[in-house]
């Protein structure tokens, strides 16, 4: 129906409106379907998120730490 709108110069407003929210619906689509993507690669990556939180790394132990930096290991 919109697209008989391009056939006269008074309707070719309302055919440009459409146009212009049929792309910005595409366009939200797009938009989640990237974000599911991002967050299930987050989810799912080695190391990631956890239904319970961030996956916890062992901590890294350098040497023991003083108020000025760490004191080096013979």
């Amino acid at each position: 129906m919109f697209l008989v709108c391009h056939g006269l110069d008074l309707s070719g407003g309302i055919a440009r409106w459409w146009w212009r929210a049929f792309a910005g619906v595409l366009g939200i689509r797009v938009g989640q379907s990237l974000a599911l993507i991002a967050a299930l690669r987050v989810f799912f990556a080695e190391g990631g998120f956890t239904i319970f939180g961030p996956t916890p790394t062992p901590p890294v132990f350098h040497g023991p730490a003083t108020r000025f930096g760490t004191v080096p290991m013979p």
